[in-house]
């Protein structure tokens, strides 16, 4: 890409022709970096408990116990980590009808409407996630016999990190460091 193009120093889009990303902080890169990996991980792990899990039923004929529930366990965590590349890349759902048809100026209030809900939304998940991990102390998963909350204590994490996210955005818009021009998706 050339330096002196539309978007140039904002990073490389998510994928071919797709937009940049925006200008971040460092933590927020690294957050963001770090829950793709995360999610990453989490999505080799079901593949492999899956794998295990086929090998001991029909290779062995000795079923294992535990596969389905570390399976279960990394999925939800994979989903929550994943979510943390969203606000960063700007990925998350949204409808686009009448967004593209904004002028620059409506785009970019959108996208701060959007993070600033991100914040109010997130911070109600924090409090959400810590209030279920509370209620469900000592409950023990079946097979593992780990804590029930291992598997909910990643909301309130994640939840935590998507309030910083979108807030380290509100605070770059207000700024006027927003990323690319005209708010891109």
């Amino acid at each position: 890409m050339d330096a002196n193009a539309p978007g140039a120093g904002t990073g490389p889009g998510p994928v071919d022709g797709a937009p940049a990303t925006r200008v971040g902080d460092p933590l927020s890169s690294w957050v963001t970096a770090a829950g793709g990996w995360g999610a990453g991980l989490c999505l080799a792990g079901i593949v492999g408990a899956g794998a295990l899990q086929v090998c001991f039923r029909y290779v062995f004929n000795a079923p294992l116990r535990w596969p389905e529930e570390v399976s279960r366990l990394l999925l939800v965590w994979l989903t929550y980590l994943g979510a943390l590349v969203l606000p960063e890349s700007r990925l998350h759902v949204a409808v686009d009808a009448l967004y593209d048809r904004l002028p620059p100026p409506a785009r970019r209030g959108a996208d701060l409407l959007t993070d600033l809900l991100g914040v109010a939304f997130h911070g109600t998940l924090v409090v959400a996630g810590l209030w279920l991990a509370a209620a469900i102390d000592g409950i023990r998963l079946p097979a593992l016999q780990l804590p029930l909350s291992l598997l909910v204590g990643v909301l309130p994490v994640a939840a935590a990190l998507q309030v910083y996210l979108h807030a380290a955005a509100v605070v770059r818009w207000l700024r006027g460091v927003a990323g690319p021009p005209g708010g891109e998706r």
